[in-house]
């Protein structure tokens, strides 16, 4: 990212469910504090996939400093982006979930909601061409699954790619290759008191996975799938080489507005 350019930031579930619930005991919020004021001045946009709106339940925002998902998207409107489902994204979390993974014996599940986010991730970089800067995540993997077993981290997802074959290693590099981080702040800010968190009091997050497909309407546009990007110049491309599955499909006509649609800016590179 050079001088002047924008940060491209996509955020895990489980960072907006910190935040929202205002869980300052388990998790340090400062740097995420920080991004979402910088979001909202204009320097970082924010992505993250539909899906979130499943995974980040409603008793979250109790106590917490919105009073839903749907206000929360109103009020950063143009800071924080949606990268909505579509069929290649569900068929790559898919691939994603049945790979083999596997740690000096030790196996491990990806989970559903996982496996959509980094497929979501994936997508925006090589569908729309954001270059995504960091995917900011507090997961290490100490989250139960489905089956009562230790979740795939995916802070260290890399460590648990043994014995893949060409293939499998292939695809698992994709997310190997995006810069998986928790959101600390390179250059904290004083107005964001950082909140230390001691060892014995550490506390994390059971995530639900599901998966939930809205239209997100603009005031100007609607953006389905891949079908439409912007690009660094701000001029409309498609990308030629891509064989988008949804690409023949048509897009539904818009609805009238109404106070009950989620209004939320449309993927674009700035």
């Amino acid at each position: 990212m050079g001088m002047g350019e924008k940060a491209h930031l996509f955020w895990d579930s489980c960072i907006f469910y910190a935040y929202f619930s205002n869980n300052t005991a388990a998790y340090d919020l400062s740097g995420v504090e920080q991004y979402i004021a910088e979001a909202k001045a204009g320097s970082v946009v924010i992505y993250t996939c539909s899906v979130a709106l499943a995974e980040v339940v409603p008793s979250a925002f109790i106590g917490g400093k919105h009073g839903s998902f749907e206000e929360f998207l109103r009020d950063f409107r143009n800071a924080v982006r949606l990268v909505d489902l579509n069929p290649n994204v569900m068929l790559m979390a898919a691939r994603l979930k049945d790979l083999p993974y596997r740690k000096t014996g030790g196996e491990r599940k990806l989970g559903t909601g996982d496996a959509i986010m980094l497929a979501s991730c994936i997508h925006l970089i090589e569908n729309y061409g954001v270059a995504v800067d960091a995917f900011h995540t507090f997961d290490s993997g100490k989250k139960r699954g489905l089956d009562g077993g230790k979740g795939m981290p995916l802070l260290n997802y890399e460590e648990w790619c043994e014995g893949f074959d060409g293939s499998q290693k292939d695809l698992a590099q994709k997310v190997i290759d995006l810069k998986r981080c928790n959101p600390v702040h390179p250059t904290p800010s004083l107005l964001h008191v950082r909140h230390e968190v001691p060892a014995d009091k550490e506390k994390h997050m059971t995530e639900e996975s599901g998966v939930q497909e809205p239209v997100f309407h603009t005031d100007s546009e609607t953006i389905y799938g891949a079908n439409k990007a912007t690009g660094k110049n701000g001029h409309d491309q498609k990308n030629e080489d891509s064989d988008d599955l949804d690409s023949s499909v048509a897009a539904p006509p818009t609805p009238p507005k109404t106070e009950n649609i989620i209004q939320a800016s449309a993927v674009q590179k700035n």
